[in-house]
């Protein structure tokens, strides 16, 4: 849904492109699906408390309404 259009100043083709934006403009940490074989998914992984979820999710809500 998001590939092949701009997330911040970011024009984003691929789940790497996306993976990469993500970390520099927002600072959250995803892998790219095509890494799995998935291209055009990402895949999150997470251990740590809820205030730190929230947090994240919070910045790659704004970051997908960019």
């Amino acid at each position: 849904k998001h590939l092949g259009k701009k997330l911040g100043d970011v024009q984003v083709d691929n789940s790497e492109q996306f993976c990469l934006a993500l970390l520099e403009q927002k600072q959250v940490a995803t892998v790219m699906g095509s890494a799995f074989g998935c291209e055009g998914y990402v895949r999150a992984s997470f251990a740590t408390s809820m205030d730190v979820l929230k947090s994240a999710f919070d910045r790659l809500e704004e970051f997908l309404a960019s």
